[in-house]
């Protein structure tokens, strides 16, 4: 995932849950666009299990 790096400027050590509210999934599925939509599909469920999990 390159959008928190190289659009955003966050490294990935500085990536916190703040950084997967609303707003910004949004501004990274625009940022996805020209991706293929399965690809796109995938990746929402991805971080969608993954908080998932970690809200357990």
């Amino acid at each position: 995932m390159d959008y928190p790096v190289g659009e955003q400027h966050i490294e990935r050590r500085d990536i916190y849950f703040d950084h997967f509210e609303r707003r910004f999934i949004k501004e990274w599925r625009v940022w996805m666009q020209n991706y293929q939509p399965k690809t796109v599909i995938l990746r929402l469920t991805a971080v969608k299990a993954f908080l998932q999990y970690a809200s357990s």
